[in-house]
């Protein structure tokens, strides 16, 4: 479902983190692929915590993933735009993409860090799609699966 795109019209050559690597269209290109990809597998929404989904989605790019200490998620649902539920320090950054819905708390939060929003935001869904493999978040996944499954 993820392509990597490598044009040659697409080239960066500066480093302004606030600048995006596509037009506006193409993130809405990626988006509607997505979302009718997700039809097809009657899925809800389609959850990421990686800096790979959050960048092809949003065009997000910082360096705060070299901190891996935080939670940084993206919901992806089956109509409208991304949610990206990040650190509030993220928050202006990610202010300059083309996503409206953007959800922060103050962390660290010993006790939540996003969760809430995060299952607030996925409340209404029944079927979401993960990534699954080494790159998963485990902070991530066992809180989700404790507030689900207990």
């Amino acid at each position: 479902m993820i392509a990597c795109l490598q044009s040659p019209h697409y080239a960066r050559t500066d480093t302004d983190m606030s600048t995006a690597d596509f037009p506006q269209s193409e993130f809405e290109a990626r988006l509607e692929r997505a979302q009718k990809a997700m039809a097809g597998q009657n899925l809800d929404a389609l959850f990421f915590t990686t800096e790979a989904e959050m960048r092809y989605f949003t065009g997000y790019r910082t360096l705060f993933w070299e901190s891996p200490t935080r939670p940084w998620f993206l919901i992806v649902p089956k109509a409208g735009k991304p949610i990206a539920i990040i650190p509030e320090i993220g928050a202006a950054l990610m202010g300059e993409t083309w996503l409206d819905d953007i959800r922060t708390w103050l962390s660290p939060a010993e006790t939540d860090d996003g969760v809430q929003l995060l299952i607030d935001a996925l409340g209404a869904c029944s079927n979401v799609g993960m990534l699954m493999g080494w790159f998963w978040n485990y902070f991530c996944v066992s809180a989700i699966f404790n507030y689900f499954c207990n």
